[in-house]
């Protein structure tokens, strides 16, 4: 049976990993308030949320088992750990106006970073700069090979370029333009050097890094209906999720997608977590979480759980009759201090203004009554 849940974060989720049964998110703000780094222990019922504050927004985060790293929208990319939740400065990038759209693990303990117009490879263990990279285009997307030798990046246009790793260095490998749109999701085989690329034109292409550029229609007459936000891989399938709020899990050695669209919203980003000891694929929209069931050979089968948001946990508690859990509600919106959470202290105003004016109408009404008695 399907359950529901709400649990105090707030803002668009941006970024999503897991490690075991523990999953850890970021999320912007729209107004650029500042959010945090979320964890959720889902070992069991209920997920318990903890959060490291950050002192701005976030906009990108990437993982290797228990290792973090994301980047805050002021530029500054930070390392730590899922389960613990801390977090040291690795680097400050340049151009701290301009986001970072993506994180990529490399070889040899190295960070790819990109931003629209340039991309940087630091040193993990040495926390150092190594190299930076122009772009002549603006960048969407990029994602980098299992062993960290081949980078894709993708572009507004449409273009994909390849970038490899040589002894001297990353030099540049391929470029070709297929797709018609800006590429919305990039992913690489786990175990080849083939990357799977899709865009605004709703195409799901698969492509080999090594050498010239040749598009293969992954997708052809089973694509989604809407833009493909995220590609993820299993052992016997990979899985694409879109703003069409569906989940498309495709085998692997080819074959017909199965299509999950329960309870879903447009969903962004992809992970693989234990939850309550089993396997579950779990999918974000902008401020939801959802725990997605799967059997033996990967299918999607039921929505385990849905996760709301803070805004979502703070209407409920207004609901309740009990005055200490409507102050804690309007303790936490007052502290977000955002349109959001202002329209929902406005809304409660509101009804406690009608629901006094009712009260002093009909004690009005009492009164004349015995006043004619």
């Amino acid at each position: 049976m399907s359950q529901q849940i709400a649990l105090a974060y707030r803002g668009k989720i941006c970024g999503l990993v897991a490690h075991q049964h523990y999953l850890a998110f970021v999320t912007q703000h729209k107004e650029q308030q500042a959010t945090a780094l979320y964890r959720l222990d889902a070992h069991q019922y209920p997920p318990v949320l903890h959060s490291t504050p950050l002192s701005t927004s976030a906009t990108a985060m990437i993982h290797q088992q228990d290792n973090i790293y994301l980047a805050g929208l002021d530029g500054i990319i930070y390392y730590g750990s899922i389960v613990t939740g801390q977090l040291q400065v690795l680097w400050h990038t340049p151009q701290a106006d301009s986001p970072v759209l993506a994180l990529a693990l490399l070889a040899n303990q190295q960070l790819a970073i990109l931003q629209a117009q340039q991309w940087h490879i630091v040193d993990i263990s040495q926390k150092q700069h190594i190299q930076s990279y122009s772009l002549a285009q603006n960048a969407s997307r990029f994602a980098a090979s299992a062993d960290g030798s081949y980078l894709v990046i993708g572009d507004h246009q449409g273009t994909l370029s390849t970038w490899k790793k040589q002894e001297d260095g990353w030099h540049f490998s391929a470029q070709a333009t297929l797709h018609q749109g800006s590429i919305s999701a990039l992913c690489f085989e786990p175990h080849q050097l083939r990357f799977y690329s899709a865009a605004d034109d709703k195409q799901l292409l698969s492509t080999h890094a090594q050498g010239e550029l040749q598009a293969l229609d992954k997708g052809k007459s089973s694509n989604h209906t809407g833009t493909i936000n995220a590609i993820l891989f299993g052992e016997q399938r990979f899985f694409t999720a879109s703003n069409d709020a569906s989940i498309k899990a495709w085998p692997i050695s080819g074959g017909q997608p199965s299509t999950d669209k329960q309870g879903l919203a447009a969903v962004n980003e992809l992970a693989w977590l234990e939850y309550r000891g089993l396997k579950h694929l779990v999918a974000a929209s902008d401020d939801s979480l959802f725990f997605i069931a799967i059997d033996g050979e990967e299918k999607p089968q039921q929505l385990s759980l849905t996760i709301r948001d803070a805004y979502t946990w703070a209407q409920q508690q207004l609901q309740q009759k009990d005055p200490q859990q409507q102050q804690a509600a309007l303790e936490l919106l007052s502290a977000y201090d955002d349109e959001q959470a202002l329209q929902l202290i406005n809304q409660q105003i509101g009804k406690e203004t009608e629901k006094n004016s009712q009260y002093e109408i009909d004690g009005s009404d009492a009164d004349q009554r015995n006043q004619r008695v």
